[in-house]
């Protein structure tokens, strides 16, 4: 008898703070959004770094005149095939 009390006990315990839990990750869901945002934009230029490493892509250069000058450009997709 005394067993099953305290597996009671622990079990409303738990719950109890499970509850409390999921009241202060709500209050904080929009900083947890945008820090999720945040992490899944790095994680994109990381992977499009990685690639261009990979790849030896470089950055265009460009100026603010009307004149467009392409030099051993290719084409990413092209390129894989």
């Amino acid at each position: 008898a005394k067993v099953l009390g305290a597996e009671e006990r622990i079990a409303e315990l738990e719950a109890r703070l499970f509850g409390e839990l999921r009241r202060e990750v709500a209050g904080e869901m929009g900083r947890l959004l945008e820090t999720a945002r945040r992490i899944a934009e790095l994680d994109v230029l990381a992977g499009l770094a990685r690639l261009a490493e990979r790849r030896s892509y470089v950055r265009p250069e460009v100026h603010t005149g009307f004149e467009l000058e392409v030099r051993g450009s290719r084409h990413p997709v092209v390129e894989t095939m």
